[in-house]
């Protein structure tokens, strides 16, 4: 039989890798040379550990917790001090660690302090959280069963000290975010809503989010632009106002990129990038509301450079052509965009649909049409203000347009 690694966890602070698997045990990996050492191996867990999570704190005064979740509902948590590497401080001829979870509770690996909270779920753990700034646990669950549960379930459980706070959902929670900035905790679950909560009043939601047609598979919070992203079963992402509730963008380009029968993907928000990342059989990156770097910048226009920009006399507007094959027609006197056309230049290559770059373009001497040219050697003429081709043309194919003039009267 061969081993399904169940969740992958980096330890920033102390620069190793945990890995989870089925055969109900812990890996723990140096990634400090390039060799990628085996240091620790906990094994005979009680139960495989299906999610993980780390928290810890850059100054190395305050114990780093890692927090497993695993198939039965309970949780436990692994502290240590990232002092001089803590439990994985490596020693010259030392050899691998390995023990069972029963001598670690026993205490026989004494920089790690373990705790236990059994049954917490009924269900198997989705997602795990640990908020050093609140010193609370955050675990959720799925509870699909109606039959069973009819409603009653603690969809996601917070546990400060020795106190319980039930937060009660529906078919459970599959993922969550907690914004400790704002004292808020998102969550979203097979029953496609997304729910805002104040993490001191379980009792009910500060808001609910509708619009999604399949169950969240990802929430994840940007506190500093009041923004919250959402993820569906179906890959449409929604951007909502934090403030407002209300829905601020719908994408949907995954649906295109990723091959619909590709269901089972795997998501990672990167917070400092501000990058989603997907996983399945391609690897897909998404800027979530990226960084705008004042001192060099005002904002991004194009997703890829711009490589022609013209003045339309007769419309009194700007046209911007980019590599990206975008063509946005701007309103200079207001600075708002007035129409966006994608993929205007494109080519088929092994059944999949290819944007080519737009390497130049022109306006006929009435400045009615614009010509824009493309890498690949084809030619478009387009009566821009409707965003329609009126003809295509094309050079020697794979031969790059570099420039393009409009003879008057020809």
């Amino acid at each position: 039989m061969p081993t399904w690694i169940l969740a992958v966890q980096a330890l920033s602070d102390v620069s190793i890798v945990c890995t989870s698997s089925t055969e109900r045990e812990l890996r723990f990996h140096e990634t400090i040379a390039s060799t990628f050492t085996l240091r620790m191996v906990i094994r005979s867990l009680p139960h495989a550990v299906y999610c993980m999570s780390y928290a810890f704190y850059n100054n190395g005064k305050v114990h780093s917790k890692l927090i497993l979740g695993d198939y039965a509902g309970n949780v436990r948590i692994l502290s240590y001090s990232p002092h001089l590497r803590g439990p994985f401080q490596a020693k010259p001829g030392a050899a691998l660690i390995e023990v069972v979870w029963s001598d670690v509770l026993k205490g026989k690996i004494p920089q790690f302090v373990p705790k236990e909270y059994i049954s917490l779920h009924n269900e198997m753990i989705s997602c795990v959280y640990f908020s050093l700034h609140m010193n609370a646990l955050f675990a959720s669950a799925e509870y699909r069963n109606t039959k069973k549960y009819r409603g009653r379930c603690p969809g996601m459980i917070m546990v400060t000290y020795d106190e319980r706070s039930n937060f009660r959902i529906p078919l459970g929670v599959s993922t969550f975010f907690v914004a400790e900035s704002h004292n808020i905790v998102v969550t979203g679950g097979p029953d496609t809503f997304v729910r805002i909560w104040d993490v001191y009043i379980p009792t009910e939601p500060s808001a609910i989010l509708t619009g999604h047609n399949g169950g969240i598979v990802l929430v994840f919070v940007q506190p500093e632009e009041n923004k919250v992203y959402s993820v569906d079963y179906q890959k449409i992402i929604k951007v909502w106002d934090l403030q407002e509730h209300t829905l601020l963008q719908t994408y949907g380009d995954l649906v295109r990129l990723i091959h619909h029968s590709e269901t089972d993907l795997t998501y990672y928000y990167h917070s400092h990038l501000r990058e989603l990342v997907v996983a399945g059989r391609k690897l897909i990156s998404i800027k979530c509301c990226p960084r705008v770097r004042v001192d060099l910048t005002d904002g991004n226009t194009h997703a890829a450079p711009v490589s022609v920009v013209l003045y339309n006399r007769l419309f009194r507007n700007i046209v911007t052509c980019g590599l990206d094959s975008y063509i946005i027609v701007w309103d200079p006197w207001t600075g708002r965009r007035k129409i966006i056309m994608k993929s205007c230049h494109t080519k088929m290559i092994y059944g999949e649909i290819i944007d080519i770059e737009i390497t130049a373009a022109c306006f006929d001497p009435l400045e009615q049409f614009l010509l824009t040219g493309a890498r690949d050697g084809s030619l478009k003429i387009w009566n821009y203000n409707n965003a329609v081709v009126v003809r295509n043309m094309s050079i020697m194919p794979d031969q790059e347009v570099t420039s393009v003039i409009w003879v008057v009267d020809r």
